[in-house]
């Protein structure tokens, strides 16, 4: 796995952008494309400024997917950043989900959910659930990464 400073050098390089209703919703469906492609069982979903604006469940996935979905959410809300990074920072703090001191129980502490900021300021999330947590990271940074060499920004 990743180390947690290689996980926030990667959200500096993928993560900032003009993010708007339409730009998620198009990582959405480019996350789709991607996952199609691969014949994956995947859950994916874009959150927007809190809302939810995009969500499709793949052929295999149920609603248990939406459960994880909301946790993943929860996690980067809390953290501002992955919540692979978060597993990464518990991994080389040593701790255990129970050291927290508060109820984790919403929260996922696996990859799988990612930050999308505009001027520094958390403003969307992309979610994958489905997969083997990390796998699920890095889905989302595979589709990123062709997304925005789309882009001009």
């Amino acid at each position: 796995m990743k180390t947690y400073d290689e996980l926030l050098l990667e959200e500096k390089s993928l993560a900032e952008g003009p993010w708007d209703q339409i730009s998620t919703v198009a990582l959405g469906e480019h996350l789709r494309k991607v996952s199609e492609a691969q014949n994956l069982s995947v859950a994916i979903a874009i959150f927007f400024k809190g809302q939810r604006i995009y969500q499709i469940g793949l052929p295999g996935t149920a609603s248990l997917n939406d459960e994880w979905i909301m946790r993943k959410v929860h996690s980067v809300e809390m953290t501002k950043h992955s919540s692979l990074a978060l597993r990464a920072k518990v991994d080389a703090l040593g701790i255990q989900e129970d050291d927290f001191g508060f109820n984790t129980g919403h929260l996922a502490i696996c990859g799988g959910g990612f930050p999308l900021h505009t001027k520094g300021e958390l403003v969307g999330i992309a979610i994958t659930s489905g997969l083997p947590h990390e796998d699920d990271h890095n889905l989302i940074i595979e589709a990123l990464t062709e997304f925005r060499k789309e882009k001009t920004w």
